[in-house]
């Protein structure tokens, strides 16, 4: 499941940014990629509903020091493999 959840995040970091995502690697720094905060904030709610996930305030910590593409899809990962009941960022917000 984690190289799926790789690959649909490099495909989305491609669509918010003008990158060659297949030069994109578990390697890749994400301070490298300029992904601004609402680009990234994007990303991680589209990911959330594709594989019908929520992220804790613990994940969404962990998902703002991640150093690489592949520390972030670790988290992500985590994430995913956690009981269904956890409340995801974007259903905290809309109330």
């Amino acid at each position: 499941m984690n190289a799926r959840i790789e690959a649909r995040l490099k495909a989305l970091i491609g669509d918010y940014c003008p990158l060659d995502v297949a030069t994109l690697s578990r390697e890749t720094l994400t301070d490298d990629i300029g992904l601004d905060s609402l680009s990234l904030t994007q990303i991680i709610a589209a990911l959330e509903k594709e594989f019908s996930f929520g992220l804790s305030d613990e994940d969404l910590t962990n998902l703002l020091v991640a150093r690489s593409i592949g520390d972030f899809s670790d988290v992500l990962s985590h994430a995913l493999n956690r009981p269904k009941h956890a409340l995801s960022a974007e259903s905290v917000y809309r109330g």
